[in-house]
């Protein structure tokens, strides 16, 4: 293959890979807790003939940014941000302990809690159960007290499992949340905000102006190889009329 048609058309590839990563960042734009991802490149040179002056790149989209997003009050009971470090422990879809920064609980009719559809995690690693309740708080470690239907003094039922990992540790699930290799444990060291969330670290116009770049790029890949292909017909031409 000719080399400035396979260099263009490679780097076409790596930036359709880009928008893709883009789009996903700005679809998820609002959604809380959402950690962005990040376009990693590097180069690798090619071997051979005729390739010795062919670089293409290598990606991986699996890099996270994982810059804390801003807290927003809500003033729903059930809502927790986390301020600063550190992550909530759910159950995954395959029945693991996996991590996440949203703090949208839900409590299901049977007092279930949890997150995005995942189980929300106690200190003990078992899903943590609401009875029923006329009211509740939840403390900045995670403890979450009631007062019983008809009032009377709070009653603790439970504790989230807070963990702070080193983010280099962790593995991005197709679901959103996150993975270690073995269950972490939990860290006192973690101080959450009751009645906020943490919005998305997204930046919308970031993501917007590399999509407009990225698009400029692929033209430009286009045109390269519209251009190598017609050097390839006129090298051709001179071939045939020599002989």
């Amino acid at each position: 293959m000719n080399p400035i048609l396979f260099t263009a058309a490679a780097s076409a590839s790596k930036v359709m890979l880009s928008q893709h990563v883009r789009a996903n960042n700005m679809a998820q734009a609002n959604t809380v807790g959402f950690k962005s991802v990040m376009e990693r490149t590097e180069p690798v040179y090619r071997s051979g003939d005729g390739f010795l002056t062919s670089v293409t790149s290598r990606s991986n989209s699996t890099a996270i940014d994982f810059t804390n997003g801003e807290l927003s009050q809500t003033g729903r009971p059930l809502d927790v941000a986390i301020n600063g470090d550190g992550f909530f422990a759910v159950r995954g879809q395959d029945g693991e302990e996996n991590y996440t920064r949203a703090g949208n609980i839900k409590a299901s009719s049977t007092g279930e809690l949890s997150i995005n559809h995942h189980a929300l995690l106690g200190v003990d690693g078992q899903p943590l159960v609401l009875p029923e309740n006329q009211s509740l708080t939840i403390s900045n470690q995670g403890i979450i007290t009631v007062v019983a239907n008809g009032g009377g003094a709070g009653i603790e039922v439970g504790q989230i499992k807070l963990v702070n990992p080193d983010t280099k540790n962790l593995s991005l699930n197709t679901s959103g949340t996150f993975s270690s290799s073995a269950p972490l444990a939990a860290s006192p060291d973690v101080v959450i905000a009751s009645e906020y969330l943490e919005s998305s670290n997204v930046s919308a116009i970031s993501e917007m102006i590399g999509v407009m770049t990225a698009t400029r790029q692929y033209e430009m890949q286009v045109k390269m190889m519209k251009a190598a292909d017609q050097l390839i017909s006129t090298g051709n031409k001179l071939i045939s009329a020599r002989g």
